[in-house]
């Protein structure tokens, strides 16, 4: 399959160009089906397709450009989840945090750019990697 949207990279174009929809498309898929949803349910955005892939591309990319991360992209809901043994002990329970996942899908995106570059980056850029 041919890449239509191929980045175009300049020296004189100091940011990253935006994501393409192919990595939006390739980190909604990524998002595991069979964990919680999360506050804003990610589900949902996974079912409707490719509607919703287009919808997630276009967000992403009013992130990108903007530079702003949405507010509510930095809450979360944390639970309690109970271990084994004496409830009443902090230590015998352990934490989560629900996070909004569509963040998660713009986190993939910048992850995997990032991990394109690491054999690039040498050692002497202090802890970089």
């Amino acid at each position: 399959m041919k890449n239509t949207n191929q980045r175009v990279r300049s020296a004189s174009i100091a940011k990253e160009p935006p994501p393409l929809r192919e990595e939006v498309e390739w980190a909604l898929k990524r998002i595991p089906s069979s964990k919680s949803p999360g506050i804003d349910g990610i589900l949902i955005w996974k079912a409707t397709g490719e509607s919703g892939i287009q919808m997630m591309w276009q967000l992403c990319n009013r992130i990108w450009v903007s530079e702003e991360w949405p507010s509510d992209w930095c809450r979360g809901v944390f639970i309690s989840i109970p271990k084994s043994g004496n409830l009443k002990e902090r230590s015998n329970h352990r934490t989560i945090n629900l996070i909004v996942h569509a963040s998660k899908i713009l986190l993939k995106i910048i992850v995997n750019e990032k991990k394109k570059y690491e054999d690039e980056i040498g050692m002497e850029q202090a802890g970089y990697k």
